[in-house]
C-alpha cells in the first residue's frame, strides 16, 4: 500500500471511530436504563483506545 492510499485508509478508519464514539455518546442520553451505561461507557473506552492506538501521534 502506498503512502497515498495509506493515509486515505487512516483517515477514514479515523473518522469511522470518531463516528462510532458520537453515536455511542448520543446512546448515552436522557431516556437510556442506568443498566445500559456501563456498557456503553466501555464500548466508548473501547473506541478511543483504538483510535489511540491507531495514531498514537494524535494522543
Amino acid at each position: 500500500m502506498n503512502t497515498v492510499d495509506w493515509s486515505s485508509w487512516q483517515a477514514g478508519y479515523e473518522a469511522g471511530i470518531d463516528d462510532a464514539i458520537r453515536l455511542v455518546d448520543q446512546m448515552r442520553g436522557p431516556g437510556n436504563s442506568s443498566l445500559t451505561a456501563p456498557v456503553l461507557l466501555r464500548i466508548r473506552a473501547e473506541l478511543i483506545a483504538l483510535r489511540d492506538r491507531a495514531n498514537p501521534r494524535a494522543a
